[in-house]
């Protein structure tokens, strides 16, 4: 009874937990591979009722001993660190194997780093880079880092700079703070590549972000001897998106990405979080995003807004035009003008939208010397400027989503039913319709439950608890 009461009280969705559980079970003991598998989880995880990882290590093996990949990595953890069974490292490898042949990349990373180790086999390090480069390949960060490693030491492979620097930066490029200052170090010393100093500090920058204490230290040597405020990269960028959105904009090509420090140089106020410009950094796009919601002014009432507070605050103003335009599937404030700096004058074209619950705001900035040069490639600039709003609907959307507004869950759920902004997907859009549902939202649980398999329901049911018991922080 203790056992009904808790699983209806986990899964107080649109059907009775009880009967989830056994309808799981009773496909489990059928020999459902899949059923098996979720059963583990459910027992490890204790979803519903009390953690049982003897049990859990019980239904991984049987869908183990199926082929199913999944179940024989969580056996091989639950061999590696003694989970359930006792502690066997070669046993552990066993099922490591299994998984990695049928391309499971975590299990493949942890095979790798075992031959490296020579743990539950003998050591092989030709085996291992054999691994690494498997679980490399299919992005998994630590093996393009190990990888990269191998090819800086000539570990079981010859050594390659280049080899190195190209899997360090597959490995910096996903946040890795290790890869991201070997490529500081690289870039400095001009190893295996022509040596750049800005994007030594580039990649130095984005480690001492993560707290990386060496990459700290090598960028206040920089500092101190005066580098690192130039231009970053020396060849001209011909496209570029802004990472972590969905907006990107084609550079002219006489300019180049500048480097964040000169960002912060030149952008005090931290209004810039983008910005390319040219040798001499006169003439410059500075791009910003900032927590200024602009979605419910008119832009015209903005647009005299913005006239008159310019008139009063900028010295020796002339007004070109000012005016609301269309421009990506969007309505941006256009203003542009000239003025007077301490040591020229200048040219500056901006622009203005709402993005989501932001401000994005575009900054042509020029001196009148230098702006009939580059006018045409910035006009350009500004006709080359996408955004994708279904992608960033799709993101705003989720984010109303996991603070509980029913609206949007269901709205999400519309989303991922027809593939606008991301992916289609059937479960979950039939689990932010349960979480809907379950809070007397709107859902329409019927056609999405029509879409999916029995077993893909039963899985769904389950995630959607614990989705929403998690305050939704493990929704995947």
């Amino acid at each position: 009874m203790r056992l009904i009461l808790i699983l209806t009280t986990l899964l107080a969705f649109q059907s009775a937990a009880s009967s989830e559980f056994d309808e799981l079970k009773a496909l489990a003991d059928k020999g459902d591979a899949d059923a098996q598998f979720y059963l583990g989880n459910v027992y490890l995880n204790g979803e519903g009722l009390q953690e049982n990882v003897v049990e859990a290590v019980k239904w991984y093996r049987k869908a183990a001993d199926q082929g199913y990949v999944k179940a024989q990595f969580n056996l091989a953890q639950a061999y590696f660190i003694g989970k359930g069974v006792p502690k066997n490292v070669a046993e552990a490898v066993k099922w490591y194997g299994k998984a990695a042949e049928q391309g499971d990349a975590n299990a493949q990373y942890n095979l790798a780093l075992c031959y490296n180790n020579g743990e539950g086999v003998p050591k092989n390090v030709a085996e291992s880079v054999k691994w690494y480069r498997k679980a490399a390949d299919q992005g998994v960060v630590q093996a393009q880092y190990s990888l990269g490693l191998m090819y800086t030491n000539g570990h079981g492979v010859p050594e390659n700079a280049a080899e190195s620097v190209k899997w360090y930066r597959k490995a910096a490029d996903q946040g890795l703070a290790e890869a991201q200052y070997n490529l500081g170090v690289i870039y400095g010393s001009g190893e295996g590549v022509p040596k750049n100093v800005a994007e030594s500090v580039k990649w130095y920058r984005k480690a001492a972000d993560q707290g990386y204490a060496d990459a700290q230290y090598n960028l206040g040597v920089i500092y101190g001897n005066g580098g690192g405020l130039s231009e970053g990269d020396t060849s001209a960028v011909k496209a570029f998106t802004f990472p972590e959105t969905h907006i990107s904009i084609e550079p002219p090509k006489e300019l180049r990405e500048m480097s964040q420090d000169f960002i912060d140089y030149k952008w005090r106020n931290g209004s810039v979080q983008w910005a390319f410009g040219n040798d001499t950094g006169a003439t410059t796009i500075g791009i910003g995003l900032t927590q200024y919601d602009i979605s419910e002014v008119a832009l015209s009432e903005l647009l005299n807004q913005y006239k008159e507070s310019f008139s009063r605050m900028v010295p020796g103003i002339k007004w070109i035009e000012s005016k609301v335009i269309e421009l990506s599937g969007a309505e941006w404030l256009y203003l542009e003008l000239q003025s007077n700096a301490i040591d020229a004058d200048i040219h500056n074209i901006m622009l203005l939208t709402s993005y989501g619950k932001q401000q994005l705001v575009l900054n042509f900035n020029s001196t009148t010397g230098e702006f009939d040069k580059y006018q045409s490639g910035l006009r350009a600039s500004i006709q080359s400027i996408e955004i994708d709003w279904e992608a960033l609907r799709f993101d705003t959307t989720l984010v109303a989503a996991k603070e509980g507004d029913t609206q949007a869950q269901y709205e999400l759920g519309v989303l991922y039913g027809v593939g606008k902004g991301t992916k289609k997907d059937y479960s979950n859009a039939y689990l932010w319709w349960l979480i809907s549902a379950r809070l007397g939202g709107e859902a329409d649980l019927e056609f999405a439950a029509g879409l999916l398999e029995e077993k893909e329901i039963m899985k769904t049911k389950l995630l959607a608890v614990k989705c929403y018991e998690s305050n939704y922080q493990e929704c995947d």
